[in-house]
C-alpha cells in the first residue's frame, strides 16, 4: 500500500492574495509545508511503506518551489471548489491506485504536528471499510459550540462521523433553552453557561487521509445541497455514503494561516523559538557524552555554577495523564522525604483533548507499586497565566517545550526547563512519551522521571 502526502495550493486565495508565496521566516509559506511534509514522508518511507510527497497546484511559480525542494508536481485545473477537487484530478493524473491512501496537508499549514499525520494514516489503515479518516478535538465553552467559524461534528459509538455542522451540534434542549436566547435573556447569558456533563461536544479539525478510489468518486459527484448549506466539503462524502471515521487528535494542531494577523503570529512562534533554542541550547562542555544522538538543546540548570531559586514548580508533558503526574506525586513525595516542605508542584497539559480525565492505569498502576496515589489526579490545560503563576515549568521534551513556548508570554521564556537536563547523567535529552508504547516504555519513562525529580530536588536544596 502506498502513501501520498499530497498539498494543494493555490494563489487565489481570498482573504489572503498569493498567501502561499508569501515570506515566513524567510522562505514561502508552501516552502515549510513541503519541507515538513518531507520530514514525515523520510520518517515512514522503508518501515511500512512506499511514501511520496506531491503538489497539487494551478499555479507556475508555486510548482517552481516544489521542484526546487524535489516534490512530484501535479498542474491542476484552476477552478476547483475545493483542495479535495484539486487531489481529486491528481488522482486521474497521476494514476493512483484506489487502495492508495492519501493524506491532505493543506498548503498552510506550517506547523502541522507530524504526529496528527501518522493518525489519521493509522485510522484510516485501521478502519478498512472507511474511505475518510479526520480528526476533531474536544470543544470546552459554549462561545466555543456557537462559534459558525467552528466546525462540528458528532461520531457514532463506532468512531463513524454522523454529520458536521457550523450549528451547535449536539443542541443540549434543556442546558440551551430558547427563553435565554430569545425571551428571558440576551445572547452573551446563553454564553456564560457550562456545557452539559457527558455529551461529546467536538471540533472537526480539517485535516484528511483519503484512499485515491474515494477522491476519484468526489469528483465525480455534484456538490451536495448540504455542502453547499453549510460550506463543508466532508457533506458531499457523507451524502454519497462514504463512511468517514473520526479520532481525537493526539495532539493540538496550531492554527492555519488565513489573514495576515495569522502570517504575523506564526512568524513571531517560529522566531521565538528559533530565538529561544539557541539562547538556552546547552553548553558542549557541559552536554553528556552521547554517541549517535544530538545534545539537548536546552541548559542545563544542574550545572554546578547555577543557582537555582523557585518555590512554585509546575511539570507540563502533553497530556497530563502520564509523564506529568508521575512527575508531580514523586516530587511531593521527595520534597517531603528531604524535609523541603516549601515547595509546591502541581502539572499540565499542553494538548486540551485531554481535559478532566484520570491518570492512564498503568501510570496509576506505578504509582501504586511506589507507594503514591493518583487515583483522584484529574488533567488540567496549561494557560498563559500559569507562566505568571509558576517559578519553573518543566517540560519532559522538546516537543512539549515547543508548544509551551507557543503560549509563553513575552519575556518569560527562562522559566521554561527540561527535567533531565537535571540528570544528564542519563545521557538522554528528552523523557519519551509512553503512552503509545508497551510496559517497558512506561519503566523506562518511570526510571527517568526518578532520575529528572531527584536531581530537580538537589538542584532547588543547593
Amino acid at each position: 500500500m502506498s502513501l501520498i502526502i499530497a498539498i494543494p495550493a493555490r494563489l487565489a486565495s481570498t482573504r489572503l492574495p498569493n498567501k502561499p508565496l508569501l515570506p515566513l521566516a524567510g522562505k514561502a509559506i508552501v516552502a515549510h509545508v513541503i519541507e515538513r511534509a518531507l520530514l514525515f514522508a523520510a520518517s515512514v518511507e522503508g518501515v511500512k511503506r512506499n511514501a511520496s510527497v506531491v503538489l497539487a497546484t494551478e499555479s507556475s511559480e508555486i510548482a517552481e518551489i516544489g521542484r526546487q525542494l524535489g516534490v512530484v508536481v501535479c498542474m491542476t485545473r484552476a477552478e476547483h471548489p475545493t483542495g479535495t477537487d484539486r487531489l481529486a484530478e491528481c488522482a486521474q493524473l497521476l494514476g493512483w491506485a484506489d487502495d492508495t491512501i492519501v493524506v491532505n496537508l493543506q498548503g498552510d499549514e506550517p506547523l502541522m504536528p507530524p504526529e496528527c499525520l501518522q493518525s489519521v494514516i493509522s485510522l484510516l489503515e485501521a478502519n478498512r471499510r472507511a474511505s475518510i479518516a479526520t480528526l476533531s478535538t474536544p470543544i470546552t465553552s459554549v462561545a466555543e459550540l456557537f462559534d459558525v467559524n467552528c466546525v462540528k461534528v458528532v461520531v457514532r459509538d463506532d468512531a463513524r462521523a454522523l454529520y458536521f455542522s457550523r450549528a451547535p451540534i449536539p443542541y443540549a434542549r434543556d442546558a440551551f433553552s430558547s427563553n435565554v436566547i430569545d425571551g428571558g435573556g440576551s445572547g452573551n447569558a446563553l454564553l456564560e453557561r457550562q456545557l452539559p456533563e457527558l455529551l461529546p461536544f467536538a471540533r472537526h479539525l480539517g485535516l484528511y487521509a483519503y484512499r485515491a478510489g474515494a477522491l476519484k468518486q468526489l469528483a465525480l459527484a455534484p456538490q451536495s445541497a448540504l455542502e453547499r448549506a453549510e460550506s463543508l466539503e466532508q457533506l458531499r462524502a457523507l451524502s454519497l455514503g462514504l463512511e468517514i471515521v473520526v479520532a481525537t487528535a493526539p495532539i493540538a494542531i496550531p492554527p492555519g494561516i488565513d489573514t495576515a494577523a495569522d502570517l504575523q503570529r506564526v512568524e513571531a512562534q517560529l522566531q521565538l523559538v528559533n530565538r529561544v533554542a539557541v539562547k538556552l541550547r546547552m553548553p558542549s562542555a557541559a552536554a553528556p557524552s552521547m554517541p549517535n544522538a544530538a545534545a539537548p538543546s536546552m541548559p542545563s540548570v544542574a550545572a554546578p555554577h547555577a543557582r537555582l531559586v523557585a518555590r512554585k514548580i509546575l511539570f507540563v508533558c502533553m497530556g497530563n495523564i502520564c509523564r506529568s503526574p508521575l512527575s508531580l506525586v514523586q516530587a511531593q513525595k521527595r520534597a517531603q522525604e528531604t524535609g523541603f516542605d516549601s515547595l509546591e508542584f502541581s502539572s499540565r497539559a499542553t494538548y486540551a483533548g485531554t481535559a478532566r480525565q484520570p491518570a492512564d492505569l498503568r501510570t496509576q498502576a506505578i504509582a501504586r507499586a511506589a507507594g503514591l496515589n493518583l487515583k483522584d489526579h484529574r488533567a488540567q490545560t496549561l494557560k498563559a497565566q500559569d507562566f505568571y503563576d509558576y517559578d519553573l515549568l518543566i517540560a519532559h521534551d522538546e516537543r512539549n517545550v515547543a508548544d509551551m513556548l507557543a503560549l509563553c508570554p513575552p519575556g518569560f521564556e527562562d522559566k521554561i526547563k527540561l527535567l533531565l537536563d537535571f540528570a544528564v547523567e542519563t545521557g538522554r535529552p528528552d523523557v519519551p512519551d509512553p503512552y503509545q508504547g508497551d510496559h517497558e516504555d512506561f519503566i523506562l519513562a518511570w526510571q527517568l522521571i526518578k532520575n529528572g525529580v531527584e536531581g530537580l530536588i538537589s538542584a532547588l536544596r543547593a
